[in-house]
């Protein structure tokens, strides 16, 4: 038996980093399609106060997600025989139910004075679906994590195409029936469903033996033992990284208002899908990649290769919407109106490009059971943004505020990656030896975009962005033919 198992664990290794990125990569790019063309038909269907009740609720949800599990299932990677990964996923599960029953209870009683000292009135009568939604999107997490252990790419590549087929079906029939903020909600539940009954039949049934012995108590206590830095550690550090985000969104609703919010969270929205989908591919394929190269010295070059890949790949997009992000947005939607969207995402895409390369790159923490540090700088950074929420918000200038938490954002994700870098013995001067290359290769595209803002042509400026692009895309070969390749990940 053992023996078949390894069989099956040792195959897919043999896959390239390039070749499993573009496994993951291919069922993300046809979920991100079907997401993002179906948010431009949902602005159809929903009023600004529907995004901005269903942005909230989202926040809370991806806010409780991180700790539910005490991010017992980070461990996943770390034991050296399937069995013992197989403890740590039944132990995440376990905890995962047992907290989100917690929950349940807790919204039950303290649903109205909760959404009363947050100002969410509006999202009161939904609380109870908070926990349901949490588990079932810890739960695809966790499962996603142990395919990833057994490198079984091709099946979380098709969960999270199944995720947004649901979620983006369930939502335009919502909008269809003018069912308000209920189809938003609901549709989100239905992707969630679909996506955990599939990955459900790719992990239980397979490997049914494994789990049965994991329930074993002894097992269980072991690995809680064994794992238990994670609950301590790597769980309050994951909260506080996600906190800026989501708490953005939260402050926006206390001192701005529902209709801000979901105005803001458009602007969110289309980048966050792409940026959020190409992330998860990469770090899938990190953290495999870099738990085996933990053991052959060879850390340093699989995280200076995922950086500059992740840069790359991610720079003329976020630099073309700093630069045209109002009229990107007001043709993309087809309304003028949402041009204001286009304002907060000018600020919202540099750091949310160091948000998703740092976070790539944060198992590092977990590999080298630096959790201790990795918390102890989550506190400080934290602390710095809440400040700075704090006092832009005070003003009365939702623009302001966002302006001012992205620049801070992006400072601090810089001192994360630095810190990063330094851990994985990466020299970090190289954080920034691809920024000069990546600013000559972008400014013919950049040219190109400003001039079209003058065409007299439908989507002027879409066009440009486009060639752009491929401009882009011809420096991003010439430079790389120049550069010898670090490594054959």
């Amino acid at each position: 038996m053992a023996k078949m198992v390894n069989k099956k664990e040792d195959h897919p290794e043999n896959m390239s980093f390039g070749k499993s990125v573009t496994t993951l990569l291919s069922g993300s790019t046809l979920g991100m399609a079907i997401g993002f063309f179906a948010q431009l038909l949902l602005i159809h269907f929903y009023l600004d106060a529907d995004f901005g009740i269903f942005a909230t609720f989202q926040a809370f949800v991806m806010l409780l997600s991180v700790v539910v599990s005490l991010r017992f299932e980070d461990a996943i990677a770390l034991p050296k025989n399937l069995q013992g990964a197989t403890n740590v996923l039944i132990l995440s599960l376990f905890t995962n139910l047992t907290f989100c029953i917690i929950l349940q209870v807790i919204f039950y009683f303290f649903a109205a004075p909760i959404s009363f000292y947050l100002k969410t009135t509006s999202l009161q009568e939904w609380f109870w679906l908070v926990p349901v939604t949490t588990f079932l999107s810890n739960t695809v997490r966790v499962l996603e994590l142990y395919l990833t252990r057994i490198r079984s790419f091709r099946q979380i590549s098709l969960s999270r195409i199944v995720w947004n087929i649901g979620t983006s079906s369930g939502q335009l029939i919502g909008g269809i029936l003018q069912m308000g903020t209920m189809g938003l909600m609901g549709g989100a539940l239905v992707g969630r469903i679909f996506s955990l009954i599939n990955l459900s039949l790719s992990v239980f049934f397979p490997n049914r033996s494994l789990i049965w012995n994991a329930f074993e108590p002894k097992y269980l206590v072991h690995a809680l033992r064994r794992y238990q830095r994670f609950a301590f550690f790597a769980m309050p550090a994951a909260l506080l990284n996600a906190l800026p985000t989501q708490l953005i969104i939260l402050g926006l609703a206390y001192f701005f208002g529902e209709a801000t919010v979901g105005v803001y969270d458009r602007g969110y929205r289309y980048l966050v899908i792409p940026a959020g989908l190409i992330g998860n591919a990469i770090s899938s394929v990190y953290l495999a990649k870099a738990s085996e190269a933990l053991h052959h010295n060879g850390l340093d070059a699989v995280t200076e290769f995922t950086y500059r890949r992740m840069l790359w790949i991610m720079a003329f997009p976020t630099l073309a919407v700093m630069l045209a992000g109002p009229e990107l947005y007001a043709f993309i939607l087809q309304n003028p109106h949402w041009a204001i969207s286009g304002q907060y995402a000018q600020w919202i895409a540099p750091w949310l490009l160091f948000i998703t390369i740092s976070s790539s790159l944060t198992p590092i923490f977990d590999l080298l059971q630096r959790q201790r540090l990795d918390l102890l700088f989550s506190l400080g950074a934290f602390a710095c943004q809440m400040l700075v929420l704090w006092f832009f918000g005070t003003l009365g200038n939702p623009l302001w505020a966002v302006a001012a938490i992205s620049i801070s954002g992006i400072f601090l994700r810089l001192i994360q990656l630095g810190i990063l870098f330094y851990l994985a013995q990466t020299p970090v001067q190289y954080l920034f030896s691809d920024w000069i290359p990546i600013l000559f290769s972008a400014i013919p595209g950049l040219i190109l975009i400003n001039l079209s803002l003058y065409l007299p042509i439908w989507g002027n400026v879409f066009w440009g962005f486009i060639v752009g692009l491929l401009f882009f895309g011809v420096g991003f070969y010439i430079y790389n033919q120049k550069r010898k390749p670090s490594n054959s990940y």
